[in-house]
């Protein structure tokens, strides 16, 4: 590699610039994991807001019933909760030795197993969205590091891919966050319900929050690499639509691998990689008559 004054640079400048770029990248994470734990208490939010909805139709909801009792020999003015299920509302009046039973939703949230779950979670979680929300960043930075060995038909295709990635990725998380695991969510609820009481913990849940958010993320970059194929002439319009049936299925059974064992689940990830499937079909039409017309540049 040349340096900046049109010299071969030597081993131990390479080293230098290695090291230098190892320590920038790192100092980049750092920074975002730091950040993104000093913001730990939404992002925890962000990531458990899944937890009580649902886009099945239904709106399952437990309710636990309150007991409120007056040893006294005096009648006593009580306040009935907003949220109680009850025909009474503002104060009621409790005799001596009388009760009053209401109904209220009941509050669903995570268990914490062990004393330090809560704190780990918060760093585990932050950890991952450093490394995520920065990316853009040191992929830049190894991008300028790598960049002076390549073509510039070479550097354009790389930054055309990360940029593509980037997209792809990001709408893979969203996918994720607000149509898999909520469906995900109530396919378990109800399927746990028959075997025993939901009590999940706040790491467990977290860990499979964050599998099916890399598993939708793996699938929608799988998008990107289809196509680059396209864009390379390694796949033809006509071999695309040849295969269409096998990439049908292929969608369903990655569905199935990547999601819960829920069918809606599995249709709502397989139906996204079928469009883009279709989509990499009409690129290819679009590429085909370009090259026709003589002005495609293949790059």
């Amino acid at each position: 590699m040349m340096s900046g004054d049109g010299h071969f640079a030597t081993f131990w400048s390479h080293a230098q610039d290695l090291r230098t770029l190892f320590l920038s990248v790192l100092f980049v994470i750092t920074f975002g994991v730091i950040a993104s734990f000093v913001f730990y208490e939404p992002l925890l939010h962000l990531f458990t807001y899944s937890l009580n909805n649902s886009h099945s139709g239904l709106h399952v909801e437990q309710l636990e019933q309150v007991r409120v009792y007056n040893p006294s020999d005096t009648p006593i003015l009580f306040e009935v909760p907003k949220n109680a299920i009850t025909p009474f509302s503002g104060n009621k009046e409790i005799l001596s030795e009388e009760e009053f039973i209401y109904t209220v939703p009941k509050i669903s949230s995570l268990v914490l197993l062990s004393p330090m779950e809560g704190v780990l979670s918060a760093i585990h979680v932050s950890f991952w969205v450093g490394v995520t929300i920065t990316s853009p960043v040191w992929l830049f930075l190894i991008m300028r590091f790598l960049t002076p060995a390549l073509y510039k038909s070479e550097k354009k295709i790389i930054w055309l891919f990360l940029g593509l990635s980037l997209i792809f990725i990001s709408c893979g998380i969203l996918f994720a966050l607000f149509i898999t695991i909520p469906i995900a969510n109530h396919y378990f609820y109800l399927f746990n319900q028959s075997l025993g009481i939901n009590l999940w913990s706040l790491k467990h849940y977290l860990d499979y929050t964050l599998f099916l958010i890399l598993a939708n993320a793996f699938a929608f970059e799988l998008g990107v690499l289809g196509i680059f194929a396209v864009h390379f002439q390694l796949v033809s319009r006509q071999w695309l639509i040849e295969k269409r049936s096998f990439a049908i299925v292929f969608a369903f059974i990655l569905g199935a691998l990547l999601t819960p064992p829920d069918v809606l689940t599995q249709v709502m990830l397989a139906l996204p990689l079928i469009g883009i499937y279709e989509f990499m079909i009409i690129y290819a039409k679009l590429r085909e008559y370009s090259k026709s017309k003589g002005t495609g540049n293949y790059v």
